[in-house]
């Protein structure tokens, strides 16, 4: 009888261990978790990701009641020349100090990729590189640049404020690969004054726009818009105003300068649904594939893995359409 009541405590104490999808009573601890662990106000810098709107994406571990583990999911759609594919956004990744080294992130993690490819996510994009992402089988992908600019023909900017964020908006919608906006989401994280968790500020031209943070001692330039002439133009323009010597532009692989050079993408990627990727972008590699090349390819697909697949599309040149484009964080970043 005594075994059989210890061993029922024991599969209750093993429950409370497990991830589970978070409440809304449990963002303040999430944000104290994560701001603790990154040392910044992460509720700050993230107020989509933290908000009760979005609380059922998140997973957490709870201890004594309170999260020790959790995974920030934010889900997106990105536009590949129109064809729209489901992505989620991983950030805020973290234990507690004292709950570390019991397999909580990677449980948490299998939880959330699990519901994600229930809710039709074909893709995690991932602000990290630790072996805890390898192990998951997220890559580095390829198709990424940088491309420093100089002073020179420049176009007059005005730094930005909220009233500019319509035209904005509308100069980030001609790009062929971007994240799908709402306005009023877009407005909540300009709001903040920060990308990629630094303080940003975006410097708008008649025809372009340029968001610029210090990162590693320099001027980087996270996102953009407007045709290339253009961009890089208002990037001068922000030379001329700030009085900065130079600064950097970070690319997709659509940027096709000949002074760029391949840079590293800032965290890494898996396919984790090949049959949810593949139905929301059959139509774009149609356009780059007959019927046969693309069946064989779906056939060639159906015997992978998610992490032979996720190689396959990021980073091999060898298969029409990849490695497949896609955006630079931007103000996306999670």
């Amino acid at each position: 009888m005594w075994f059989l009541i210890i061993d029922s405590m024991l599969s209750e104490v093993i429950a409370l261990s497990d991830p589970v999808v978070a409440r809304k009573e449990d963002i303040p601890a999430m944000i104290k978790l994560s701001s603790q662990v990154f040392k910044t106000d992460m509720g700050g810098c993230f107020p989509l990701l933290f908000s009760p709107e979005n609380v059922e994406n998140m997973t957490v571990v709870r201890e004594a009641g309170r999260p020790v583990t959790m995974v920030g999911m934010l889900p997106k759609e990105i536009s590949v020349f129109g064809h729209r594919l489901k992505a989620g956004l991983i950030g805020a990744v973290c234990t507690h100090p004292d709950y570390r080294g019991r397999d909580y992130g990677a449980k948490a993690l299998a939880m959330s990729e699990k519901m994600a490819i229930e809710k039709g996510i074909s893709l995690f994009i991932i602000s990290g590189k630790r072996g805890l992402y390898n192990r998951f089988g997220a890559v580095e992908p390829d198709g990424f640049y940088k491309l420093k600019v100089l002073p020179g023909k420049a176009s007059r900017v005005k730094e930005a404020s909220e009233e500019d964020l319509s035209k904005i908006a509308w100069l980030y919608m001609g790009r062929s690969v971007r994240y799908f906006r709402d306005l009023s989401q877009f407005r909540r994280v300009f709001a903040t004054g920060r990308v990629m968790v630094r303080a940003a500020k975006t410097f708008i031209s008649d025809k372009a726009y340029v968001t610029v943070i210090k990162f590693r001692g320099s001027n980087y330039i996270v996102e953009h818009a407007g045709c290339e002439s253009d961009v890089i133009e208002a990037a001068r323009g922000y030379l001329q105003l700030s009085g900065e010597k130079e600064c950097v532009l970070v690319l997709d692989g659509l940027f096709l300068s000949q002074e760029r050079e391949k840079t590293d993408f800032e965290g890494t990627m898996k396919v984790i649904s090949i049959e949810n990727f593949l139905d929301q972008l059959e139509g774009y590699y149609r356009e780059v594939m007959t019927d046969g090349e693309f069946e064989a390819f779906r056939e060639k697909a159906s015997k992978m893995t998610p992490a032979e697949f996720t190689r396959l599309v990021l980073l091999e040149s060898n298969i029409k359409g990849s490695p497949i484009p896609l955006p630079v964080y931007g103000f996306d970043y999670i």
